[in-house]
């Protein structure tokens, strides 16, 4: 499920940057190289660029390039905020079981602790009944033996 979102998370900044490019293009006529895009992308000298292409274009279409980029970079933070937020509950939840299995292999050791016992303790009362029943039978046999020798 992590690997979703974070493909999911690669991809919506993927078409991100592809769309800051392509405003960039349609301000300044350039194509821009991967390290301007980034630049733009933090906000770093993102005003300074938009300045420049407010004074250089049409101010209007400006304006709702860079709503639009706002508007995007919102969307990629709400994904990355919503994504945070999926590995921490997967995080807790795979706790929960790390917690809950902990549990039952300790019951599982105490289980098979009880039942060795138990065998233990069948196994020792069919030895006694095995002897009993060897002592009746030479109780019973060897009496009957010598008599039927004297007779």
């Amino acid at each position: 499920m992590m690997m979703i979102f974070r493909h999911w998370g690669r991809k919506m900044m993927s078409e991100y940057k592809k769309m800051v490019e392509r405003r960039y293009y349609t301000i300044t006529g350039e194509v821009p190289e991967e390290a301007v895009i980034e630049k733009i992308i933090s906000h770093s000298q993102c005003k300074e660029l938009l300045k420049t292409a407010i004074l250089k274009h049409d101010r209007a279409m400006v304006l709702d390039t860079v709503q639009e980029i706002q508007e995007r970079y919102d969307a990629a933070q709400e994904v990355e905020k919503s994504l945070l937020e999926a590995q921490g509950s997967a995080w807790m939840t795979s706790s929960a079981h790390m917690t809950s299995a902990s549990h039952y292999v300790k019951d599982g050791n105490r289980e098979l602790k009880s039942a060795r016992q138990y065998q233990c303790s069948s196994f020792r009362c069919l030895c006694i009944g095995i002897i009993f029943l060897l002592v009746i039978i030479i109780l019973i046999i060897v009496p009957m033996a010598t008599s039927l020798k004297k007779a």
